[in-house]
C-alpha cells in the first residue's frame, strides 16, 4: 500500500544517508502526535529492512514484553515461541535474531521502537537497560540502525537524549516539524480545497494526518461544519485524544493552553492566570508543552536566552482554534444546535484570524525573507517588544535584524477593511521605539496582508514593500 506522504525532503535525506561508521547507527525523532513521525520512519527506510516495534499505552511490562516478542517472531519466520522474561533477556533475543539475519542480506536493518516512551512505561529504567546492551552489543552491527521515536517528546528528550545514560550516543537528533504552508498545499492539489489552502493552515497547522482527514471534495466550511462541529465528529474529538495521551496526569497543562488561548503572557502573568507560584515546578510544566510543539517561549530578537523578557504563547493552530470555538461550543455542539458558519460574523472569529495568520507568518519567517531575497544576509528573526517605560511599551509582530545593518520590521494584518491612518499611526509609534532601541539600523517597513486588497496610495507611499499572503506563499 502507497503511504500518502508529503514534504520533509531534507528529514529524508538526512536519514538515508549511509551510515559510515564501524557501528550502528542511533536516531532519535519526537514530535507532537500526528506530526508524521511513523510515515517519515517507514517511507525513509521503505527500501530497507524494517523491524518495527510498537510501544503500547498504559500497560504494564509483562505484556509490553511480550507484545515485543510477538512482533519480532514476524521478522524472523524460522524462529518461533520467543521467550524472554524482562528487558535485559528481551535485548539479548535481539542481538540474535539481528546476527541471524545480518548474514543473509545486504540491505540496512532497521530497528524502529515507535512510541518508545510507552515501551518505557515513562520511566527511566529501560533506557538504562538499552544503553548496557548498545554498548556492549547492539552498537556492534554497521549495517544497522536505531531508531527511538515517541510522541512524548519531553520524555525523549530528557530521559533518552539528555539522560546520563545515552547522552553523547544518539547520531542524529529530529524535532519533527509541522509541515509548512507550500507542503501542505501539495496535499489538497487538483481539488476544490487548493483556492483555501491559507485558511485552512491557520485551522489545522500544518500536521499531516489532520489535513488527510479532510475531504478534498468539500469546502473548508463543510469540512469545519462536518467533523469538528458535529459531535460525532474526528476534530471535535481530537483534545482528548491529544491531551489524555501526553499530559492527563496534571491538569496544569490543561489551565496553561486554555490561558494562553485567550493571549500571549509574560511568566508571571501567566503563573497568575493559572493560579500557580512561577518557580520551578511551574517552568518545567512550561517546558513539556514547548517541547510538545503545543506553546512557544517568545523571545525579544535582541535578546539572548537567558533574558527575563519572556512571553509565552499557543503555538498549534488547532488547539488556537479548538479553545477559541470548539470548546466554549460544546454543548451546543453535541445538541446540534451550533455551526461554523454561525461564528464567521463574529468579532472574536475575525480576532483569531489575525492571530492566525500573525503565527503563520512568524512560523514562515524564512520563507518570507526569501522572498524578498536578503535570506543569504545573515540575520535574526522574531518578534520584538519591551515592557513599558515612560514613553510606553511597544511590540512589533515580526523583525528581522540583518547583518547589512537593516532592521526589516513587519506589520501584519488579515483584513479586507484596511484602515490607513490608523495603521500608518500606530505603526509610526512601533517604529520611533525601535528606531530608539537600535539607533544604528535603517528601518525597513513592510506590510503583510492576508487577503488582497484594492491599492491604497497612503500605505504604498508609506510602507516600503506591501506583501500578498498569495504571493508569499504560493
Amino acid at each position: 500500500m502507497t503511504i500518502p506522504f508529503y514534504g520533509r525532503n531534507s528529514e529524508l535525506i538526512a536519514l538515508r544517508e549511509d551510515n559510515w561508521r564501524n557501528r550502528s547507527m542511533l536516531v532519535a525523532i519526537y514530535g507532537r502526535r500526528r506530526v508524521g513521525k511513523t510515515a517519515l520512519i517507514e517511507v525513509a527506510y521503505q527500501n530497507d529492512l524494517l523491524w518495527k516495534f510498537d510501544g503500547i499505552e498504559n500497560v504494564n511490562t509483562r505484556t509490553q514484553i511480550q507484545f515485543f516478542l510477538k512482533q519480532m517472531a514476524l521478522y524472523n519466520a524460522t524462529e518461533t515461541g520467543l521467550h524472554a522474561f524482562d528487558w535485559d533477556e528481551v535485548f539479548t533475543v535481539l542481538n540474535n535474531q539481528i546476527v541471524s539475519i545480518e548474514n543473509q542480506t545486504s540491505k540496512r536493518l532497521v530497528i524502529f521502537f515507535d512510541e518508545f516512551q510507552w515501551m518505557c512505561e515513562m520511566k527511566a529504567r529501560l533506557v538504562s537497560i538499552f544503553k548496557y546492551h548498545w554498548d556492549n552489543y547492539l552498537s556492534k552491527h554497521p549495517k544497522c540502525t536505531f531508531v527511538l521515536c515517541g510522541s512524548v517528546s519531553s520524555f525523549i528528550v530528557k530521559k533518552v537524549i539528555q539522560s546520563n545514560s545515552l547522552y553523547g550516543r544518539v547520531d542524529l537528533e529530529i524535532n519533527l516539524q509541522p509541515l509548512s504552508i507550500s507542503e501542505s498545499r501539495s496535499i489538497f492539489k487538483n481539488t476544490i480545497a487548493e483556492k483555501n489552502v491559507l485558511e485552512t493552515y491557520m485551522v489545522f497547522g500544518g500536521i499531516p494526518q489532520y489535513l488527510l482527514e479532510l475531504n478534498p471534495k468539500m469546502s473548508l466550511s463543510q469540512n469545519i461544519n462536518e467533523y469538528a462541529f458535529k459531535s460525532t465528529g474526528f476534530f471535535f474529538h481530537e483534545f482528548n485524544r491529544l491531551f489524555i495521551s501526553h499530559f492527563a496526569s496534571n491538569p496544569i497543562y490543561e489551565r496553561i493552553l486554555k490561558a494562553l488561548a485567550s493571549g500571549k503572557y509574560y511568566l508571571s502573568e501567566l503563573a497568575k492566570k493559572c493560579s500557580v507560584s512561577s518557580g520551578g515546578n511551574f517552568t518545567d510544566r512550561l517546558c513539556d508543552l514547548e517541547l510538545a510543539g503545543f506553546i512557544k517561549k517568545q523571545i525579544p530578537v535582541d535578546k539572548g536566552s537567558d533574558s527575563r523578557l519572556i512571553k509565552y504563547s499557543l503555538n498549534d493552530a488547532f488547539l488556537h482554534f479548538y479553545f477559541k470555538f470548539i470548546a466554549p461550543n460544546s454543548l451546543k455542539i453535541v445538541t446540534g444546535n451550533c455551526s461554523y458558519n454561525s461564528l464567521l460574523n463574529n468579532r472574536n472569529y475575525h480576532q483569531w484570524q489575525g492571530y492566525a495568520f500573525e503565527r503563520l507568518c512568524q512560523n514562515h519567517s524564512k520563507r518570507i525573507s526569501e522572498y524578498q531575497r536578503f535570506s543569504a544576509v545573515d540575520y535574526q528573526s522574531g518578534s520584538w517588544f519591551k515592557r513599558a517605560d515612560n514613553l510606553g511599551g511597544a511590540q512589533v509582530d515580526l523583525v528581522y535584524l540583518r547583518a547589512d545593518k537593516i532592521l526589516t520590521a513587519c506589520e501584519i494584518k488579515y483584513t479586507t477593511t484596511l484602515k490607513p491612518s490608523s495603521i500608518i499611526s500606530a505603526f509610526d509609534k512601533k517604529c520611533m521605539a525601535l528606531q530608539q532601541s537600535f539607533p544604528t539600523y535603517t528601518i525597513e517597513k513592510i506590510l503583510i496582508l492576508g487577503k488582497a486588497t484594492s491599492k491604497n496610495a497612503r500605505l504604498h507611499s508609506y510602507f516600503d514593500h506591501i506583501l500578498i499572503s498569495d504571493d508569499v506563499f504560493a
